[in-house]
C-alpha cells in the first residue's frame, strides 16, 4: 500500500478494522476482542472514547497520549487478536483490513457527525458495547 499517515498531537483517531472478506469473526469472538485491547493497553497509553463492534467490522475512536503510537496499537490489537484466534487463516495479515481516519477536535462538524454516527451505531449494538470495557 502507498499512504501517508498524519500524526497531529492532541487528535481523536477513528479506526475502523474490517475482517477479511468481510467474514463475521468480531462478534462471536467478543472475548478475545476485549482480551486484544487489554493487551494493547499493557503497552500503550491510551484511552478508548467509543467503539462499535458489528460482525464484520469495528469502528472505535481512540485517544492516543502520544499519536505516533496509534499505529502501533492497532498492529497489537490486531496481531493479539489474530495469534489467539481460531478463525482459520495461513497468516495474521489476511485476517483484516484497516481504515484510519484523523479528526482533530477543533472541526466540529466532523466531531458531531462522527458522534452522531457512532451514538446511531451503538444505539443498534447496545448489548455488545456493554459488555465490551477495558
Amino acid at each position: 500500500m502507498n499512504y501517508k499517515r498524519v500524526f497531529i498531537q492532541n487528535s481523536l483517531v477513528h479506526i475502523i478494522i474490517v475482517a477479511y472478506n468481510r467474514r463475521n469473526i468480531f462478534t462471536n469472538n467478543i472475548e478475545l476482542l476485549r482480551q486484544s485491547f487489554k493487551n494493547a493497553k499493557q503497552f500503550f497509553n491510551f484511552e478508548i472514547i467509543a467503539i462499535c463492534v458489528l460482525p464484520d467490522h469495528i469502528h472505535f475512536i481512540l485517544n492516543p497520549e502520544n499519536i505516533k503510537e496509534y499505529p502501533k496499537i492497532i498492529t497489537s490489537i490486531k496481531y493479539y487478536f489474530s495469534k489467539n484466534s481460531s478463525v482459520g487463516v495461513s497468516t495474521p495479515t489476511k485476517l483484516f483490513q484497516v481504515c484510519v481516519l484523523l479528526h482533530k477536535i477543533m472541526y466540529k462538524k466532523t466531531a458531531n457527525y462522527m458522534t452522531v454516527l457512532l451514538l446511531k451505531s451503538l444505539l443498534l449494538f447496545y448489548s455488545v458495547f456493554k459488555l465490551f470495557t477495558c
